[in-house]
């Protein structure tokens, strides 16, 4: 049964090393394991990314911290990849890099769960936490788009329509009045000229 000593997480980050709750299809990020438990010294896991279809999701392309291996199970018909520990961890960190999947492939789920063990060599004394599943969504490509493409400095300020994921700031060259949250353009405070917005 699982003990609620050994905790155990699933973290999805971007080229930046930021964590994510999103992915970019094709893309390029980083998934890491974190299991830990004050009573125990090595550690273990095993983990596993699915579609809701539970079909392998994205493709785990390499090991980024020792003890960590890629086993790739060619006996089902989904190719299904799994990441699990290589002997023990003393640190309980297990990173791989991870390539999201194809556009339309939708929510991915990180399922996984860790142990925690005294290295006796047996199975008595060892731990396991509560496995645990970590919801990805797909991201949209965002777009942003202007009613028209030439505006007066007398005309009404215009405010973009905005596709897909939302957030971010607008900004422009010097010379343009621009709200970095709402891409409202300010006509009479700028300077004419040309402009791409971003």
């Amino acid at each position: 049964a699982p003990n609620s000593s050994t905790s155990f997480s699933i973290t999805l980050k971007d080229a930046t090393g930021n964590a994510v709750t999103s992915y970019t299809p094709g893309n390029n990020y980083t998934v890491e394991y974190v299991v830990s438990d004050n009573s125990l010294n090595g550690f273990g896991f095993q983990g596993v990314a699915l579609t809701n279809n539970n079909w392998q999701a994205g493709i785990l392309t390499s090991t980024l911290t020792p003890n960590t291996q890629i086993t790739n199970l060619v006996s089902t018909g989904g190719g299904l990849q799994y990441a699990e520990h290589l002997g023990t961890s003393p640190t309980g960190i297990f990173s791989l890099n991870w390539t999201a999947p194809n556009p339309g492939t939708g929510d991915v789920t990180f399922y996984g769960t860790g142990l925690a063990v005294n290295s006796n060599g047996g199975t008595s004394g060892d731990n396991t936490s509560n496995p645990i599943s970590v919801i990805i969504t797909e991201s949209s490509a965002t777009s942003i788009a202007y009613s028209q493409g030439i505006y007066c400095q007398n005309d009404a300020d215009p405010t973009p329509t905005i596709s897909g994921t939302s957030g971010g700031t607008f900004s422009s060259t010097t010379g343009l009045s621009i709200d970095p949250n709402t891409g409202t353009v300010d006509l009479s405070a700028s300077t004419a000229g040309p402009y791409m917005i971003t």
